[in-house]
Parts: C-alpha cells; sequence; structure tokens
C-alpha cells in the first residue's frame, strides 16, 4: 500500500505537540483520502483536530497551534488534491490527443487509397481510350491484355526509343511482332474454346430437349392407353 502523502509531516509534527505519530497520524490520513469531497473532510477534520488537542500531553490549552496545525494539514492536502487533478488532465490530454492522432492518420491513409485508386481508375480509362477499337472489344471479352511485354518480375517493360540504338529497334520490332503473333494465337485458341463451349451447351440442350420429347410422348400414350380401357370397361356395363 502506498504511503499518505501526510505521512512523512504527521510524523515528524505531531511528536512536537505531544502526541505518538504511530497511534494518531492514521486519524488524520483516514479522513483525507483525496476524493472530491471538501466539505465532509473539513467537518471530519475539525473532528479529529478536537480529538488531538484533547489527547495531547503539553499542548492542549494553546488553541493557535491547533487552528495552525489544521492550516497547514488543509493547505498541503489541498496542494495535493490540486496536483492529482493536474496529472490526471494532462494524461487525459495526451490521451486524447493520441487518439485525435490515431484517427487523422487512418483517414490520411484512407485518403491516400482513395487517391491512388482514383488515379488507377483514370489511367485505366485513358489506356482504354487509346487502345485500337478490335483489341479493346477483345480485352472487354478476355479482361487482360497479353500484348505488353513483361520481365521476369512481372514489371511492365518500358523502352524509350531514344535508348534504342539500330540493332535494338530491330530486335524490338521482332519481339513486337513475335508477341503480336503469340497474342493472336492466344486470341484464337480462346474463341476456339469459347466455341467449342457453345456447342457443348447447345449439344447438352439439344439431349435434354429431346429427352424431355420422348417422356412426354410415353405419357401421351399411356394416357390413351388408359383411356381406351375406361371405354371399353363402360360398354361392357352397358351390355
Amino acid at each position: 500500500m502506498s504511503q499518505h502523502h501526510l505521512e512523512s509531516y504527521l510524523n515528524d509534527i505531531l511528536p512536537k505537540i505531544g502526541l505518538d505519530a504511530e497511534t494518531y497520524a492514521p486519524y488524520i490520513t483516514g479522513v483525507l483520502r483525496g476524493e472530491d469531497e471538501e466539505e465532509d473532510e473539513e467537518e471530519e477534520l475539525d473532528g479529529v483536530i478536537e480529538l488531538l488537542q484533547a489527547s495531547s500531553e503539553s499542548h492542549c490549552d494553546e488553541e493557535n497551534i491547533w487552528v495552525e496545525l489544521k492550516a497547514a494539514i488543509k493547505k498541503k492536502h489541498d496542494e495535493f488534491k490540486r496536483d492529482v487533478r493536474l496529472k490526471k488532465k494532462k494524461k487525459d490530454e495526451i490521451r486524447q490527443k493520441e487518439a485525435e492522432a490515431k484517427i487523422q492518420s487512418e483517414l490520411k491513409l484512407a485518403m491516400q487509397s482513395q487517391e491512388q485508386l482514383l488515379k488507377q481508375k483514370v489511367e485505366n480509362e485513358r489506356k482504354e481510350k487509346e487502345m485500337d477499337p478490335a483489341k479493346r472489344a477483345l480485352l472487354a471479352q478476355y479482361a487482360y491484355d497479353e500484348s505488353e511485354l513483361y520481365d521476369c518480375n512481372g514489371n511492365l517493360i518500358t523502352e524509350s526509343k531514344t535508348d534504342l540504338d539500330p540493332s535494338k529497334k530491330q530486335n524490338k520490332v521482332n519481339a513486337s511482332t513475335t508477341s503480336n503473333e503469340s497474342e493472336n494465337n492466344v486470341v484464337t485458341k480462346k474463341v476456339n474454346k469459347e466455341n467449342a463451349r457453345q456447342a457443348r451447351s447447345t449439344q447438352i440442350q439439344t439431349k435434354k430437349s429431346e429427352r424431355e420429347k420422348t417422356k412426354n410422348a410415353k405419357q401421351d400414350k399411356l394416357k390413351q392407353k388408359e383411356e381406351r380401357r375406361k371405354r371399353t370397361q363402360k360398354g361392357e356395363r352397358r351390355r
């Protein structure tokens, strides 16, 4: 348990006015708890001072000593409570600033993310507008562009034309031609794959339709057979 803020002072002053500190200091520290109950503390402190005065063997008749003792105790206790309030206020301010800083940081990150997404959207729209209509239609169908060149790390290869010497330019033209051929092959394969899928789907639908027709025909035959049987039985009853 932590030491009361008045304990050191009481251990020093009480023996000087004829009181045992170990016995009587707890009376004072017990009523001055550091809480904001000033009216109750004032009344309880008056009662304790009267008890101390009556218990003093050497200064019980010296009124001014007890008035000064109460004033000194009250002053020290008020200063302590003021310091406690200030420390609490500073802690609250620090927590408030930390919370505000966290919110601002989160807002900043959210705004940066939103700006990045907006820039990416604008860039994609710009590239789409600059793209050949036929190629744009293919990309819209298959959702990605395979005509651009990427390195082994997945980064887009972009080289300035001024950085290439004639031999490199020729190599780039050859690479572009090869890339275009590769792109055409990929697109052709995808188109063929899509046609095959549609053909399979059509075949499945046709088989399903034929099964349905067969089922309906069987049901019709059974129905006709049942009707003939009922007519026969009806004719026999009439005879």
